[in-house]
């Protein structure tokens, strides 16, 4: 018999030694044996959501399954909303404002709620409160863009206590979304090491001179009541803040939450510290919802959605058709749902889930309408995306294997529009500033994504998510272990 020649590594397989060899340069090849009694502690930070059925699952909730699974001990802050999130994987929830100290702001109306006599922590409604004490200017709407919200709330947690609680919990390590300042403060304060979370795989460690990344973060660090919160930092806490790096705080060890497919050069983001975990996508479980059983995304609020007749009317062959409206600009989410309507309104042989805070004023027989909508669980039902293309939904669809319909309007959109095309696993059309879609080209580009191509290109995906998910159960634990040991250690992280 001929011989059998050898089997070829996949891409993944050829990526995941290509880390390993990196791991050893970064960390020390001493640091690559980890013992499996080896236990950490580690304290997460994360919004959650502000109420109990928001339905935000945070990303970096994966992780934590997976380490707590590990027997690690994990201590993760958010906001109320993700409770009941935290409990169902093990971990210890920890309310921001566990110490009662809640400065309040002076309106009635933006007062921090109460309920049951716990102070229920905000971001917003915090940073306001903050900026209000240090005198600063509110803008006419009462609100903050999240930008401008997060120095002025990390401020906030640190007079609230928050340094002194997470140090009684003794963590070797912080994990935090990168968009979150006070992670990268506390780690510093403490001297430990800091793992952040990008959920945006439009990555950029190092913003270009005149990228619009790079203008927005110099505008922030020029508003009055910033500047403020950056000289409080430094006069007394110590702290020296650079205010144009405050939406990506990131660390020798940054988590993005996709595969290296969607990066051009992820060889050398690996080298500086990027590590992909693929989609952090919870698994699915059965429970009882109106009677009937349900199979949902564990952690996912399911808010009231009718799924038994959405799965009637697929077991009948109907195409359902997955709509996520999610532009800051309710104007643009009313244009390109009514673009959907027009499109597919009352066209046999499909039905429609539109997912849109602003919703039309009726909506044709075949659609349903959702305010809040369980995404990740709607996704296994989906025959077809159709999206504003941001980073967690195109990682979501991706695991999933959905085909996608691009509607982007922003930077980062636009991107993870041209990686789609080039991974072949959806197309997308122009959307106007204002949220105006050609219909006809809507309804073409949902025909299109049943071509073969593009069915070969979500099979291959799927199949590379999961690879990576498995690496994150399996395997992140050693690596955030070897990161420990190495800030431990006084070593530096190699830059090549």
């Amino acid at each position: 018999r001929r011989a059998r020649e050898p089997a070829q590594p996949s891409s993944f397989e050829k990526l995941k030694n290509f880390a390993t060899g990196i791991r050893g340069r970064v960390f020390g090849a001493e640091n690559q044996a980890v013992q499996e009694e080896e236990k950490m502690v580690l304290v997460f930070f994360d919004y959650g959501g502000k109420g109990s059925t928001d339905g935000h699952i945070p990303q970096t909730l994966e992780l934590a399954r997976a380490l707590v699974k590990q027997g690690h001990t994990v201590h993760y802050f958010a906001q109320e909303g993700a409770r009941a999130h935290v409990g169902e994987i093990g971990a210890n929830f920890q309310p921001y404002d566990h110490t009662g100290q809640v400065k309040l702001a002076d309106d009635k109306e933006k007062k921090l709620r109460h309920q049951n006599s716990v102070v229920k922590f905000d971001v917003d409604e915090a940073a306001i409160a903050q900026v209000k004490d240090q005198g600063g200017t509110i803008p006419e709407s009462s609100s903050l863009p999240r930008s401008q919200a997060m120095l002025p709330a990390a401020l906030y947690l640190l007079d609230t206590g928050l340094l002194g609680e997470v140090e009684r919990l003794s963590p070797q390590c912080i994990v935090c979304d990168a968009s979150l300042p006070w992670g990268r403060i506390v780690a510093d304060k403490l001297n430990i090491p800091l793992v952040a979370s990008s959920t945006s795989n439009y990555l950029t460690l190092t913003p270009g001179k005149d990228s619009s990344e790079e203008v927005a973060a110099a505008k922030l660090a020029e508003i009055d009541y910033i500047q403020s919160c950056v000289s409080i930092l430094k006069d007394k806490y110590g702290v020296e803040y650079d205010a144009t790096s405050v939406s990506h705080n990131y660390s020798e060890f940054t988590i993005v939450w996709t595969v290296p497919e969607f990066e051009s050069d992820s060889a050398s983001l690996i080298a500086k510290g990027v590590h992909f975990f693929g989609a952090s996508f919870p698994p699915l479980s059965s429970r009882m919802e109106g009677g009937d059983t349900v199979t949902v995304v564990l952690g996912e609020e399911l808010h009231g959605f009718p799924f038994a007749s959405l799965r009637a009317r697929k077991a009948a062959g109907e195409k359902v058709v997955l709509c996520s409206l999610v532009s800051e600009s309710a104007e643009a989410n009313r244009e390109m749902g009514d673009a959907l309507v027009a499109a597919f309104g009352g066209k046999g042989g499909i039905t429609v889930v539109l997912g849109c805070a602003q919703q039309p004023e009726s909506l044709p027989e075949n659609f349903f309408g959702a305010a809040v909508w369980p995404q990740k669980t709607l996704l296994t039902l989906a025959d077809v995306f159709v999206t504003q293309l941001d980073s967690v939904a195109v990682n979501d669809a991706a695991f999933v294997g959905v085909p996608m319909v691009g509607l982007p309007l922003t930077e980062e959109e636009r991107f993870n529009a041209d990686r789609v095309a080039a991974l072949s696993i959806g197309t997308s059309i122009p959307v106007e500033s204002g949220g105006k879609v050609d219909v006809a080209q809507l309804v073409k580009a949902v025909d299109d994504v049943d071509a073969s191509e593009i069915s070969h290109g979500c099979t291959a995906m799927k199949k590379m998510m999961t690879d990576y998910h498995e690496y994150l159960s399996a395997d992140a634990a050693k690596d955030i272990l070897a990161y420990i040991k190495m800030h431990s250690k006084g070593g530096e992280p190699s830059k090549a």
